[in-house]
Protein backbone atom coordinates (compact mmCIF):
# COMPACT_ATOMS: atom_id res chain seq x y z
CA UNK A 1 0.00 0.00 0.00
CA UNK A 2 2.86 2.56 0.90
CA UNK A 3 4.14 1.56 -2.51
CA UNK A 4 0.83 2.45 -4.39
CA UNK A 5 0.99 6.06 -2.00
CA UNK A 6 4.27 6.45 -3.53
CA UNK A 7 3.64 5.86 -7.27
CA UNK A 8 0.07 8.21 -6.81
CA UNK A 9 3.02 10.29 -5.10
CA UNK A 10 5.03 10.69 -7.67
CA UNK A 11 2.45 11.06 -10.64
CA UNK A 12 0.97 13.91 -8.98
CA UNK A 13 3.98 15.85 -8.63
CA UNK A 14 4.77 15.43 -11.99
CA UNK A 15 1.46 16.51 -12.81
CA UNK A 16 1.91 19.36 -11.02
CA UNK A 17 4.83 20.79 -12.54
CA UNK A 18 3.24 20.88 -15.43
CA UNK A 19 0.70 23.19 -13.99
CA UNK A 20 -2.43 20.70 -13.68
CA UNK A 21 -5.58 22.39 -12.32
CA UNK A 22 -5.08 22.10 -8.40
CA UNK A 23 -8.80 21.06 -8.27
CA UNK A 24 -8.18 18.16 -10.33
CA UNK A 25 -5.38 16.66 -8.23
CA UNK A 26 -7.63 17.32 -5.17
CA UNK A 27 -10.14 15.23 -6.52
CA UNK A 28 -8.60 11.75 -8.78
CA UNK A 29 -5.70 9.92 -7.79
CA UNK A 30 -3.93 8.99 -11.19
CA UNK A 31 -3.68 5.68 -11.59
CA UNK A 32 -2.01 5.36 -15.28
CA UNK A 33 -1.27 7.29 -18.44
CA UNK A 34 -2.61 5.56 -21.11
CA UNK A 35 -1.27 7.62 -23.69
CA UNK A 36 0.68 11.30 -23.84
CA UNK A 37 0.82 12.89 -27.68
CA UNK A 38 0.33 15.98 -29.37
CA UNK A 39 -0.08 17.98 -26.60
CA UNK A 40 -2.58 15.82 -24.99
CA UNK A 41 -2.46 13.11 -21.81
CA UNK A 42 -5.26 10.71 -21.42
CA UNK A 43 -5.05 9.07 -17.41
CA UNK A 44 -6.79 6.39 -16.11
CA UNK A 45 -7.89 8.01 -12.68
CA UNK A 46 -9.97 7.46 -9.34
CA UNK A 47 -12.39 9.46 -7.74
CA UNK A 48 -10.81 10.15 -4.14
CA UNK A 49 -14.87 10.95 -2.55
CA UNK A 50 -15.65 6.70 -3.69
CA UNK A 51 -13.38 5.35 -5.69
CA UNK A 52 -15.05 5.10 -8.94
CA UNK A 53 -12.84 5.13 -12.16
CA UNK A 54 -12.68 7.47 -15.09
CA UNK A 55 -11.14 8.41 -17.68
CA UNK A 56 -9.19 12.05 -17.27
CA UNK A 57 -8.15 13.73 -20.82
CA UNK A 58 -5.99 16.52 -20.69
CA UNK A 59 -5.09 19.62 -23.25
CA UNK A 60 -2.32 22.07 -23.37
CA UNK A 61 -3.83 25.14 -24.41
CA UNK A 62 -0.35 25.85 -26.41
CA UNK A 63 0.51 22.80 -27.20
CA UNK A 64 -2.94 21.51 -28.99
CA UNK A 65 -4.34 23.28 -31.54
CA UNK A 66 -7.65 22.47 -31.38
CA UNK A 67 -9.54 23.53 -27.47
CA UNK A 68 -12.63 21.18 -27.00
CA UNK A 69 -16.12 22.31 -26.75
CA UNK A 70 -15.93 20.88 -23.18
CA UNK A 71 -19.90 22.35 -23.33
CA UNK A 72 -21.07 20.19 -26.43
CA UNK A 73 -19.01 16.94 -24.35
CA UNK A 74 -20.35 17.47 -21.33
CA UNK A 75 -24.14 17.75 -22.78
CA UNK A 76 -23.09 14.08 -24.85
CA UNK A 77 -25.33 11.28 -23.91
CA UNK A 78 -27.23 8.28 -25.29
CA UNK A 79 -26.44 4.52 -26.01
CA UNK A 80 -22.89 3.88 -27.19
CA UNK A 81 -21.45 7.39 -26.22
CA UNK A 82 -19.42 7.70 -23.20
CA UNK A 83 -20.67 10.19 -20.17
CA UNK A 84 -18.37 13.02 -19.61
CA UNK A 85 -18.94 13.97 -16.05
CA UNK A 86 -16.86 17.35 -15.24
CA UNK A 87 -14.27 19.44 -16.20
CA UNK A 88 -11.24 21.57 -14.81
CA UNK A 89 -9.04 23.91 -16.49
CA UNK A 90 -6.74 26.96 -15.66
CA UNK A 91 -4.91 29.36 -18.16
CA UNK A 92 -2.59 25.97 -18.87
CA UNK A 93 -4.35 22.71 -18.78
CA UNK A 94 -7.88 21.74 -19.75
CA UNK A 95 -8.97 18.46 -18.16
CA UNK A 96 -11.96 16.77 -18.97
CA UNK A 97 -13.55 13.21 -17.26
CA UNK A 98 -15.63 11.19 -18.78
CA UNK A 99 -17.01 7.59 -17.98
CA UNK A 100 -14.60 4.50 -18.19
CA UNK A 101 -15.89 1.93 -20.42
CA UNK A 102 -15.34 -1.42 -20.08
CA UNK A 103 -14.20 -3.53 -23.02
CA UNK A 104 -11.54 -3.70 -25.94
CA UNK A 105 -11.09 -1.53 -29.04
CA UNK A 106 -12.20 -2.75 -32.11
CA UNK A 107 -9.18 -3.20 -33.73
CA UNK A 108 -7.93 -5.74 -30.77
CA UNK A 109 -11.50 -7.65 -30.78
CA UNK A 110 -11.42 -8.28 -34.74
CA UNK A 111 -7.79 -10.17 -33.99
CA UNK A 112 -9.30 -12.34 -31.01
CA UNK A 113 -12.15 -13.01 -33.47
CA UNK A 114 -13.30 -14.43 -36.87
CA UNK A 115 -16.18 -12.42 -37.58
CA UNK A 116 -18.84 -13.43 -39.84
CA UNK A 117 -20.50 -11.49 -42.64
CA UNK A 118 -23.59 -11.16 -40.41
CA UNK A 119 -21.24 -10.22 -37.43
CA UNK A 120 -19.69 -7.37 -39.49
CA UNK A 121 -22.86 -5.86 -40.54
CA UNK A 122 -24.66 -5.94 -36.87
CA UNK A 123 -21.13 -4.01 -35.58
CA UNK A 124 -22.05 -1.59 -38.72
CA UNK A 125 -25.09 -1.09 -38.29
CA UNK A 126 -24.97 -0.70 -34.26
CA UNK A 127 -22.26 1.97 -35.38
CA UNK A 128 -24.61 3.80 -38.03
CA UNK A 129 -27.02 3.91 -34.79
CA UNK A 130 -24.39 5.94 -32.84
CA UNK A 131 -23.70 8.15 -35.66
CA UNK A 132 -27.15 8.73 -36.19
CA UNK A 133 -27.50 10.00 -32.50
CA UNK A 134 -24.83 12.30 -32.99
CA UNK A 135 -25.38 13.62 -36.17
CA UNK A 136 -29.34 14.89 -35.35
CA UNK A 137 -28.29 16.90 -32.39
CA UNK A 138 -28.84 20.68 -32.79
CA UNK A 139 -25.94 21.51 -34.37
CA UNK A 140 -25.18 18.26 -35.40
CA UNK A 141 -21.29 16.68 -34.15
CA UNK A 142 -19.42 15.41 -36.34
CA UNK A 143 -16.62 13.01 -34.80
CA UNK A 144 -14.28 13.31 -37.36
CA UNK A 145 -11.79 10.33 -36.34
CA UNK A 146 -14.08 7.24 -36.78
CA UNK A 147 -11.37 3.97 -36.94
CA UNK A 148 -10.96 1.15 -35.02
CA UNK A 149 -9.12 2.50 -31.91
CA UNK A 150 -11.44 4.38 -31.14
CA UNK A 151 -14.49 1.80 -31.08
CA UNK A 152 -14.59 0.05 -27.57
CA UNK A 153 -16.53 -3.11 -27.85
CA UNK A 154 -17.98 -3.84 -24.82
CA UNK A 155 -20.40 -6.74 -22.61
CA UNK A 156 -22.48 -8.58 -25.46
CA UNK A 157 -20.52 -6.88 -28.54
CA UNK A 158 -22.14 -3.45 -27.34
CA UNK A 159 -20.27 -0.57 -29.13
CA UNK A 160 -19.22 2.99 -27.49
CA UNK A 161 -17.71 5.20 -29.80
CA UNK A 162 -14.87 7.64 -27.94
CA UNK A 163 -12.61 10.10 -28.31
CA UNK A 164 -13.83 13.25 -29.27
CA UNK A 165 -10.67 15.34 -29.56
CA UNK A 166 -11.42 16.74 -32.63
CA UNK A 167 -15.23 16.26 -32.82
CA UNK A 168 -16.91 19.77 -33.33
CA UNK A 169 -20.69 21.05 -33.84
CA UNK A 170 -21.31 22.19 -37.90
CA UNK A 171 -20.89 25.82 -37.87
CA UNK A 172 -23.40 27.12 -40.88
CA UNK A 173 -22.08 29.22 -43.15
CA UNK A 174 -18.40 28.44 -42.83
CA UNK A 175 -16.74 27.18 -45.69
CA UNK A 176 -13.79 25.08 -44.40
CA UNK A 177 -12.78 24.03 -41.12
CA UNK A 178 -9.86 26.21 -39.33
CA UNK A 179 -7.56 22.98 -37.95
CA UNK A 180 -6.67 20.57 -40.66
CA UNK A 181 -6.96 17.19 -38.42
CA UNK A 182 -7.52 13.41 -39.24
CA UNK A 183 -6.54 9.86 -39.11
CA UNK A 184 -4.46 8.91 -42.37
CA UNK A 185 -6.43 6.93 -44.12
CA UNK A 186 -10.02 7.04 -42.65
CA UNK A 187 -10.11 10.69 -42.34
CA UNK A 188 -12.33 12.35 -46.25
CA UNK A 189 -10.49 14.66 -48.82
CA UNK A 190 -11.99 17.67 -47.07
CA UNK A 191 -11.02 16.84 -43.61
CA UNK A 192 -7.81 18.69 -44.67
CA UNK A 193 -8.63 21.97 -45.65
CA UNK A 194 -10.99 21.81 -49.32
CA UNK A 195 -13.91 22.73 -47.20
CA UNK A 196 -15.94 22.66 -43.78
CA UNK A 197 -16.82 19.03 -42.64
CA UNK A 198 -20.19 17.65 -42.16
CA UNK A 199 -22.04 14.79 -41.37
CA UNK A 200 -20.20 13.13 -44.77
CA UNK A 201 -17.24 13.30 -43.06
CA UNK A 202 -18.11 10.86 -40.67
CA UNK A 203 -20.36 8.79 -43.95
CA UNK A 204 -16.77 8.74 -45.29
CA UNK A 205 -14.66 7.46 -42.75
CA UNK A 206 -17.60 4.71 -41.66
CA UNK A 207 -16.90 3.47 -45.25
CA UNK A 208 -13.58 3.08 -44.69
CA UNK A 209 -13.71 1.27 -41.61
CA UNK A 210 -16.43 -1.11 -43.33
CA UNK A 211 -14.27 -1.66 -45.97
CA UNK A 212 -11.11 -2.78 -42.88
CA UNK A 213 -13.61 -4.98 -41.39
CA UNK A 214 -14.37 -6.68 -44.43
CA UNK A 215 -10.78 -7.20 -45.91
CA UNK A 216 -8.64 -5.99 -43.52
CA UNK A 217 -7.57 -3.29 -45.15
CA UNK A 218 -8.08 0.63 -45.44
CA UNK A 219 -6.99 0.67 -49.16
CA UNK A 220 -8.86 -0.51 -52.12
CA UNK A 221 -7.98 -3.73 -53.31
CA UNK A 222 -9.19 -4.77 -56.59
CA UNK A 223 -7.67 -8.54 -56.47
CA UNK A 224 -10.10 -9.42 -53.11
CA UNK A 225 -13.53 -10.48 -54.15
CA UNK A 226 -15.98 -8.59 -51.90
CA UNK A 227 -19.73 -8.95 -51.20
CA UNK A 228 -21.34 -6.81 -54.34
CA UNK A 229 -24.06 -4.94 -51.69
CA UNK A 230 -21.47 -4.30 -49.55
CA UNK A 231 -18.98 -3.38 -51.88
CA UNK A 232 -21.91 -0.99 -53.44
CA UNK A 233 -22.22 0.81 -49.59
CA UNK A 234 -18.47 1.05 -49.10
CA UNK A 235 -18.41 2.70 -52.64
CA UNK A 236 -20.60 5.15 -52.22
CA UNK A 237 -19.51 6.40 -48.55
CA UNK A 238 -16.27 6.78 -49.58
CA UNK A 239 -17.00 8.89 -52.81
CA UNK A 240 -14.03 12.34 -53.39
CA UNK A 241 -17.38 14.68 -53.91
CA UNK A 242 -19.34 14.22 -50.07
CA UNK A 243 -22.76 15.24 -52.79
CA UNK A 244 -22.06 12.17 -54.28
CA UNK A 245 -22.09 10.48 -50.80
CA UNK A 246 -25.09 9.02 -48.78
CA UNK A 247 -27.12 11.99 -47.69
CA UNK A 248 -27.20 10.78 -43.90
CA UNK A 249 -25.81 7.78 -41.72
CA UNK A 250 -29.54 6.84 -41.65
CA UNK A 251 -29.11 5.67 -45.45
CA UNK A 252 -26.21 3.79 -44.81
CA UNK A 253 -27.80 1.35 -42.08
CA UNK A 254 -31.30 1.06 -44.13
CA UNK A 255 -28.71 -0.11 -47.02
CA UNK A 256 -26.73 -2.39 -44.54
CA UNK A 257 -29.81 -3.98 -43.68
CA UNK A 258 -31.05 -4.72 -47.16
CA UNK A 259 -27.82 -6.32 -47.77
CA UNK A 260 -28.38 -8.36 -44.79
CA UNK A 261 -31.73 -9.31 -45.69
CA UNK A 262 -29.93 -10.15 -49.09
CA UNK A 263 -27.71 -12.87 -47.58
CA UNK A 264 -30.59 -14.83 -45.45
CA UNK A 265 -32.38 -14.91 -49.39
CA UNK A 266 -30.13 -15.97 -51.20
CA UNK A 267 -29.06 -19.46 -49.90
CA UNK A 268 -33.04 -20.43 -51.20
CA UNK A 269 -31.51 -19.71 -54.33
CA UNK A 270 -28.25 -21.63 -53.79
CA UNK A 271 -30.14 -24.79 -52.77
CA UNK A 272 -32.15 -24.67 -55.71
CA UNK A 273 -29.50 -23.75 -58.09
CA UNK A 274 -27.46 -26.84 -56.25
CA UNK A 275 -30.16 -29.16 -56.83
CA UNK A 276 -30.24 -27.92 -60.57
CA UNK A 277 -26.65 -28.21 -60.75
CA UNK A 278 -26.50 -31.74 -58.85
CA UNK A 279 -29.29 -33.53 -61.69
CA UNK A 280 -27.03 -32.11 -64.72
CA UNK A 281 -23.88 -33.91 -62.92
CA UNK A 282 -25.75 -37.08 -62.26
CA UNK A 283 -27.20 -36.76 -66.19
CA UNK A 284 -23.50 -35.42 -66.81
CA UNK A 285 -21.70 -38.92 -65.12
CA UNK A 286 -24.18 -41.16 -66.27
CA UNK A 287 -22.89 -39.98 -69.71
CA UNK A 288 -19.45 -40.48 -69.32
CA UNK A 289 -19.91 -43.60 -67.67
CA UNK A 290 -21.44 -44.90 -70.79
CA UNK A 291 -19.25 -43.61 -73.38
CA UNK A 292 -15.39 -42.60 -71.66
CA UNK A 293 -13.36 -44.04 -69.61
CA UNK A 294 -11.60 -42.97 -66.54
CA UNK A 295 -9.11 -45.26 -66.96
CA UNK A 296 -7.38 -46.57 -70.22
CA UNK A 297 -6.23 -50.62 -70.34
CA UNK A 298 -2.85 -51.37 -70.46
CA UNK A 299 -0.90 -53.81 -72.56
CA UNK A 300 -1.13 -56.19 -70.29
CA UNK A 301 -4.99 -55.44 -69.30
CA UNK A 302 -4.42 -52.52 -66.52
CA UNK A 303 -6.05 -50.23 -66.14
CA UNK A 304 -3.88 -47.17 -66.28
CA UNK A 305 -5.22 -43.76 -64.24
CA UNK A 306 -5.47 -40.31 -66.65
CA UNK A 307 -5.10 -37.08 -65.59
CA UNK A 308 -6.76 -34.05 -67.05
CA UNK A 309 -4.60 -31.56 -65.30
CA UNK A 310 -0.39 -32.26 -65.99
CA UNK A 311 0.64 -30.00 -63.17
CA UNK A 312 -1.57 -32.55 -60.73
CA UNK A 313 -0.11 -35.19 -62.51
CA UNK A 314 3.55 -33.98 -62.38
CA UNK A 315 2.73 -33.47 -58.58
CA UNK A 316 1.81 -36.93 -58.38
CA UNK A 317 4.94 -38.44 -60.06
CA UNK A 318 7.16 -36.48 -57.61
CA UNK A 319 5.50 -38.14 -54.57
CA UNK A 320 6.23 -41.54 -56.23
CA UNK A 321 9.11 -41.08 -57.59
CA UNK A 322 8.55 -41.95 -61.04
CA UNK A 323 9.42 -40.11 -64.07
CA UNK A 324 7.08 -39.25 -66.99
CA UNK A 325 7.31 -42.02 -68.81
CA UNK A 326 6.57 -44.74 -65.76
CA UNK A 327 3.07 -46.21 -65.68
CA UNK A 328 0.76 -45.06 -62.68
CA UNK A 329 -1.17 -47.78 -61.32
CA UNK A 330 -4.04 -47.23 -58.80
CA UNK A 331 -2.39 -48.91 -56.38
CA UNK A 332 0.39 -46.37 -55.94
CA UNK A 333 -1.79 -43.63 -55.65
CA UNK A 334 -3.84 -44.48 -53.11
CA UNK A 335 -0.13 -44.16 -51.25
CA UNK A 336 -0.52 -40.82 -51.80
CA UNK A 337 -1.06 -38.82 -48.59
CA UNK A 338 0.51 -34.99 -49.54
CA UNK A 339 0.19 -33.12 -52.92
CA UNK A 340 2.75 -29.52 -53.31
CA UNK A 341 1.97 -26.85 -56.43
CA UNK A 342 2.81 -23.50 -56.42
CA UNK A 343 2.15 -21.34 -59.22
CA UNK A 344 3.42 -23.84 -62.38
CA UNK A 345 5.70 -25.59 -60.16
CA UNK A 346 5.11 -28.95 -57.98
CA UNK A 347 7.34 -30.01 -55.39
CA UNK A 348 8.16 -33.64 -53.81
CA UNK A 349 7.98 -32.35 -50.16
CA UNK A 350 6.85 -29.27 -47.78
CA UNK A 351 10.62 -28.46 -47.19
CA UNK A 352 10.80 -27.88 -50.96
CA UNK A 353 7.31 -26.21 -51.09
CA UNK A 354 8.41 -23.68 -48.93
CA UNK A 355 11.92 -22.69 -49.58
CA UNK A 356 12.08 -21.88 -53.04
CA UNK A 357 11.99 -18.63 -54.11
CA UNK A 358 8.58 -17.91 -55.38
CA UNK A 359 9.02 -14.33 -56.96
CA UNK A 360 9.63 -15.83 -60.97
CA UNK A 361 6.81 -18.66 -60.35
CA UNK A 362 4.06 -17.72 -62.96
CA UNK A 363 0.17 -18.34 -62.51
CA UNK A 364 -0.72 -21.84 -62.27
CA UNK A 365 -3.08 -23.25 -65.21
CA UNK A 366 -4.89 -25.24 -62.57
CA UNK A 367 -8.83 -24.87 -63.14
CA UNK A 368 -10.34 -28.07 -62.14
CA UNK A 369 -8.79 -30.32 -58.94
CA UNK A 370 -11.45 -33.31 -60.09
CA UNK A 371 -7.88 -35.58 -60.41
CA UNK A 372 -7.74 -35.60 -56.95
CA UNK A 373 -10.48 -37.79 -57.21
CA UNK A 374 -7.84 -40.36 -58.07
CA UNK A 375 -5.72 -40.14 -54.49
CA UNK A 376 -8.72 -41.78 -52.21
CA UNK A 377 -5.94 -41.50 -49.17
CA UNK A 378 -5.09 -37.56 -49.75
CA UNK A 379 -4.71 -35.88 -46.55
CA UNK A 380 -2.44 -32.90 -47.00
CA UNK A 381 -2.49 -30.24 -50.26
CA UNK A 382 -1.22 -26.98 -50.50
CA UNK A 383 -2.19 -25.52 -54.07
CA UNK A 384 -0.96 -21.43 -54.41
CA UNK A 385 -1.03 -18.48 -57.16
CA UNK A 386 -3.67 -19.92 -59.87
CA UNK A 387 -6.73 -18.51 -61.83
CA UNK A 388 -10.16 -19.67 -61.08
CA UNK A 389 -10.33 -23.01 -59.57
CA UNK A 390 -13.42 -25.62 -59.41
CA UNK A 391 -12.55 -27.22 -55.91
CA UNK A 392 -16.08 -29.29 -55.68
CA UNK A 393 -14.15 -32.36 -55.70
CA UNK A 394 -12.06 -31.79 -52.35
CA UNK A 395 -15.61 -32.29 -50.94
CA UNK A 396 -15.10 -36.35 -52.14
CA UNK A 397 -11.81 -36.89 -50.61
CA UNK A 398 -13.04 -37.91 -46.63
CA UNK A 399 -9.37 -38.03 -45.61
CA UNK A 400 -8.43 -34.64 -46.13
CA UNK A 401 -7.38 -32.77 -42.96
CA UNK A 402 -5.58 -29.93 -43.96
CA UNK A 403 -5.51 -27.62 -47.06
CA UNK A 404 -3.44 -24.71 -48.05
CA UNK A 405 -5.24 -22.30 -50.74
CA UNK A 406 -3.74 -19.01 -51.12
CA UNK A 407 -4.31 -16.47 -54.27
CA UNK A 408 -6.33 -18.62 -56.20
CA UNK A 409 -10.20 -17.29 -57.36
CA UNK A 410 -12.55 -20.22 -55.64
CA UNK A 411 -16.10 -20.54 -57.54
CA UNK A 412 -17.23 -22.02 -53.97
CA UNK A 413 -16.21 -22.57 -50.52
CA UNK A 414 -19.58 -24.97 -49.67
CA UNK A 415 -17.54 -28.18 -50.71
CA UNK A 416 -15.09 -27.70 -48.07
CA UNK A 417 -18.03 -27.91 -45.27
CA UNK A 418 -18.53 -31.93 -46.27
CA UNK A 419 -14.71 -32.79 -45.09
CA UNK A 420 -14.86 -34.54 -41.42
CA UNK A 421 -11.29 -34.66 -40.98
CA UNK A 422 -11.00 -31.10 -42.08
CA UNK A 423 -8.74 -29.62 -39.34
Amino acid sequence: MNEIKRIIADIESVIAESSYPPEFLAAYDQMECLASHSGRETFLVRRKSDGQQSIAKCYDRKAFPIQPDTDMLLSLNGKGLPHFYEEFQNKNVICLIREYIEGRPLDVYVKENDLTREEIISIAAQLCDILDSLHSRKPPVIHRDIKPENIIVGHERQLTLIDFDISRAVKPGTESDSIIFGTKGYAPPEQYGFKQTDQRADIYSFGVLLRWLMTGSVRINNNISMDPALQEIIDRCTEFSPENRFDNIRQVKTSLLSAQNRSIRIPKIIYAVMGICALLFCVMGFALGRFTRVFSPSPVGETIPVFSEPLIEKAVRLQLRLDENSALSTDALAEIRQLYIYGNEAYADQEDYYKQDKAFHRQGPIHSLNDLELLPNLEMFFMVFQGQVNISALGRLKNLSYIELKHIQLEDVFPLSELPMLR
